[in-house]
């Protein structure tokens, strides 16, 4: 009779796997694959918005680029209009001087912005006339959802006696932040936006533009008295000038 022993245990062996289909993957393999694209979705949509962010930028900046040139174009076309109304040019140290200063004034005056019936402080303190000056004009700016920069300067121009608060001088640090405030508040007036306390926001300028402001006037005051009518002061070319009233949608004019 045979003496050979057999276990009552049947043997094991490690490192053995459940047989799979070969190629098929597993739950794992598909949640892994999901989060993948879950991953990359997400990182090129934060690119996209990165993207539409700078091409947003890049629009505005042009936009304040534009109005800057077409100022600076329009300055140019006014004192080129003075000068040639004189037919002969006198070249001398004077003449330089002027141009010179002119265009100095100008780079001034692309910093500033003057505002119009912003009211005044009754304050005795000119620290506390400046705070609330500032105040008074970003409640009103604030109808418009535009803020002021925190390193605005804001100067009481001297005027003659009267029942209007005397204008308000914007300074900025740039021709950019200048440029973007009265843009978006010609923009807020087309759209027929209501302002506050009746503000008005123009650009700043030098002696020789209000000279030429003052006598536009003057002629349109003396033509209306004449008995003529519908005029109006208009810039054309960049020069102050009296026309005769056009249709609403002409256009014409600088600042």
């Amino acid at each position: 009779m045979s003496t050979t022993n057999k276990s009552k245990f049947p043997v094991i062996t490690t490192g053995s796997k459940p047989a799979t289909r070969s190629g098929t993957p597993t739950n794992g393999d598909l949640l892994q694959a999901i989060t993948g694209m879950q991953a990359s979705q997400s990182s090129q949509f934060r690119e996209l918005q990165v993207s539409l962010a700078s091409v947003t930028k890049q629009l505005a900046d042009l936009k304040n680029d534009n109005l800057v040139l077409r100022n600076e174009v329009s300055s140019l076309a006014a004192r080129i209009a003075i000068f040639e109304g004189d037919h002969i040019v006198p070249v001398n140290d004077d003449f330089s001087s002027k141009i010179i200063r002119e265009i100095s004034e100008r780079n001034s005056c692309d910093l500033s912005v003057i505002a119009y019936d912003v009211p005044e402080s009754s304050s005795s303190s000119p620290s506390q006339r400046i705070i609330d000056d500032t105040t008074e004009l970003s409640n009103a700016l604030s109808s418009i959802n535009t803020t002021l920069p925190v390193d605005i300067k804001v100067v009481r121009l001297d005027g003659h006696l009267s029942k209007k608060p005397r204008p308000l001088k914007l300074i900025f640090k740039s021709k950019d932040e200048a440029a973007n405030l009265l843009l978006k508040f010609r923009q807020s007036i087309r759209n027929g936006c209501n302002i506050s306390n009746s503000l008005r926001l123009v650009w700043d300028k030098t002696f020789m533009e209000r000279q030429l402001l003052r006598s536009a006037h003057a002629e349109f005051e003396r033509r209306k008295q004449s008995g003529e009518s519908n005029l109006v002061v208009k810039y054309v070319n960049g020069v102050p000038s009296v026309t005769k009233m056009q249709p609403k949608n002409d256009v014409a004019g600088r600042r």
